[in-house]
């Protein structure tokens, strides 16, 4: 077809029919260049086909072009030029004006109902950060079901629901997503291989929501089955070798060749151009910014792991200059510094970038970095003052809480305060924690059991065990399940006997329950635990009060664990010197004055050296002492030579090889 249109045109250059026909077979098979070169080649093309030049500049990554040359769109091509109009405010991020556009297309005079632009529609108020409006947003346009309508709208309000957090139902409609895609694409005849390409986006996806809910074995698995693949969309492969990189770093820091695996995977995505690194052209304009953002920054992150850091410092200088603005980079900057070992710079520009990183979902990230290279200076008190003056909220339990209130933080500030030596502080921190679960919660209950604990340690590790022991009480008439915790079991029944050993009776009514405690099992001798509890408290470190007499404490205790004997010494026979007499010392001859020295500094010693030396015997070097003249040959005459007779041999007999002899080994 293509050929035929060709050679029409080569005979009229001009036939407008021959032109759209070939414009149109170009577009079709993704020559967009080809198409382009065709429509800029004369004037008259350019005004004939105005809203194909437009989307050959769109596909060519030119968006600010093909927007200013939609002017020039007809408007009998007003449904076409309104749907590319969405396309690139999309891809100039201009999120708000997209969605403008999109919702002029289902009113009147459009009346828009395609699949395409109710998946671009719900992609735009993700991108814009708008995902709790979706649900209304659909309903008003008439989709009364995302995952009833197609694969990409029930895939895009996934995505939604991860940008809102709600990590549990997305990961319910990825699924659902899948399905979708799976009756649909066997029914278009396609094969196994086929299907699991064009569902490579979903797997990508799916393993990352496993990622963040810390399920970090399914989430690899689960881009390795994207990655395995021979054909998949290009654009979900770059996202599961990102991600893969990122996932392979939070598993093993410390894995250099598993760090270096990983990044060969994101290799063919990246490429060098005018110094810098940035993703490959044909897929930059397709992945949007954020995505970008994110592949440069696994790149970096892969490589400090790795132990590349020029490699690091030459994509935080790319996102630098590609990407200005992006607070990623603050991050990145910090951590190629704490890697350095330069820790004090790193928080330094932590320190001086607060503002800026304040109010964003990386404030979280940049506190605990910061946190953590203080806590390994040992500055415990300032590293949990940093936990504690982010407030950006953060998913626990699919519900926002502040990040100074989530349960990992309050006993990380807890456990820095007491290495401080602050437990008022990290008694505050917990009371903080406390009142807030409880605000929200309108009372105590499960949700914070876990803040209850913590203040129960604290109060614990101050010596207030009454106070411990009400905190402990008041966690277990929360959270029934609190007796399954091992601490729980050993510290409450520990205390109350150090507090008060009488009151071991009343544990069962003061935790609430109805007789029946973790100790009120069939087999159980309480005589004997009651016997061994004091041993028990005095080996792990408890004590009892002051006001319990301490004698009849001594005497229980050595009543059940008599202290042992010392082993005797065994008495070994004393060996005196030579002609020593211990009964008559007097009689002893005196001992040697010089028995401390050395024997060559000691004075028989130097006597006999006199001797030798008289005598001739001085060492030293090869013919340095006398000499005996009698062997000395060189005076005498040489001897004659004695003649030998030899033995003439036998006739026919030669000296030479035998011929044809075995040869011996070489």
């Amino acid at each position: 077809m293509l050929a035929a249109n060709t050679a029409v045109l080569r005979m009229d250059p001009d036939d407008p029919d021959a032109l759209g026909a070939k414009l149109f077979l170009l577009i079709d098979t993704a020559r967009t260049k080809d198409a382009l070169d065709l429509v800029t080649s004369s004037a008259g093309h350019r005004s004939r086909f105005p809203f194909e030049y437009a989307y050959c500049l769109y596909k060519e990554g030119r968006i600010d072009d093909a927007l200013q040359q939609l002017d020039n769109v007809p408007a009998q091509r007003a449904l076409d030029r309104k749907r590319l109009e969405g396309q690139l405010y999309y891809r100039l991020e201009r999120y708000d004006a997209c969605i403008a556009t999109y919702k002029e297309l289902f009113a009147a005079p459009y009346h828009e109902d395609s699949v395409e632009a109710k998946a671009n529609l719900v992609a735009a108020y993700v991108a814009a950060g708008k995902s709790e409006e979706i649900p209304a947003v659909l309903a008003d346009i008439g989709c009364v079901s995302s995952q009833d309508e197609s694969l990409e709208v029930s895939f895009n309000v996934a995505c939604g629901m991860i940008a809102s957090g709600r990590m549990q139902d997305a990961r319910e409609c990825l699924l659902k997503t899948r399905r979708i895609g799976e009756e649909t694409l066997f029914d278009e005849g396609l094969e196994d291989d086929e299907v699991a390409e064009e569902l490579a986006g979903v797997d990508a996806q799916i393993a990352y929501v496993d990622a963040v809910g810390a399920d970090l074995e399914a989430a690899t698995e689960g881009n390795r089955r994207v990655l395995d693949l021979d054909g998949p969309d290009d654009l979900a492969n770059v996202v599961a070798a990102a991600n893969g990189v990122l996932l392979q770093a939070g598993r093993d820091a410390r894995d250099r060749k598993g760090a270096q695996e990983s990044l060969r995977r994101l290799d063919p995505f990246l490429e060098r151009s005018n110094g810098l690194l940035k993703v490959v052209s044909g897929l930059e304009s397709r992945l949007g910014r954020a995505t970008c953002v994110g592949v440069l920054t696994a790149y970096a992150c892969g490589s400090l792991v790795a132990n590349r850091t020029e490699h690091a410092r030459e994509a935080l200088r790319s996102l630098e200059k590609l990407y200005p603005g992006e607070k990623m980079s603050i991050l990145l900057q910090a951590s190629i510094a704490a890697r350095e070992g330069k820790g004090k710079e790193a928080v330094a520009l932590l320190v001086n970038n607060a503002n800026r990183l304040a109010a964003s979902p990386m404030q979280a990230v940049a506190v605990s970095l910061r946190a953590q290279l203080e806590g390994r200076s040992k500055e415990y008190l300032a590293a949990a003052d940093s936990l504690g003056d982010c407030q950006t909220p953060v998913p626990v339990n699919e519900v926002e809480v502040p990040f100074s209130s989530a349960p990992a933080v309050v006993a990380t500030r807890n456990a820095l305060y007491k290495l401080g030596g602050r437990l008022d502080l990290a008694e505050k921190a917990a009371l903080e924690a406390i009142n807030y679960t409880e605000a929200r919660t309108a009372g105590p209950t499960k949700d914070g059991a876990w803040a209850l604990k913590q203040l129960a340690e604290v109060k614990l590790a101050s010596g207030d065990l009454k106070a411990s022991i009400e905190n402990l009480v008041q966690l277990t008439r929360a959270d029934g399940g609190a007796w399954e915790d091992a601490e729980v079991l050993k510290s409450l029944p520990r205390c109350i006997a150090c507090l008060d050993p009488s009151r071991h009776s009343d544990l069962a009514d003061m935790t609430g329950s109805s007789g029946e405690t973790p100790f009120s099992g069939a087999g159980v001798d309480v005589d004997t635990l009651e016997a061994q509890i004091g041993s028990a408290l005095t080996r792990d470190g408890f004590s009892f009060p002051s006001n319990q007499p301490e004698a009849a404490i001594q005497g229980d205790t050595q009543g059940e664990n008599p202290r042992k004997e010392k082993r005797r010494k065994k008495k070994r026979k004393i060996i005196y010197p030579k002609g020593f007499d211990p009964e008559h010392p007097e009689r002893s001859p005196l001992p040697d004055p010089e028995r401390w020295l050395p024997k060559w500094q000691r004075t028989e010693n130097k006597k006999l050296r006199k001797k030798r030396a008289k005598a001739g015997l001085v060492p030293g070097s090869q013919g340095g002492g006398k000499v005996d003249t009698s062997l000395d040959f060189s005076t005498k005459e040489a001897k004659e030579d004695t003649k030998v007779e030899t033995k003439a041999p036998a006739p026919g007999k030669h000296k030479g090889k035998k011929k044809g002899g075995k040869k011996g080994k070489r």
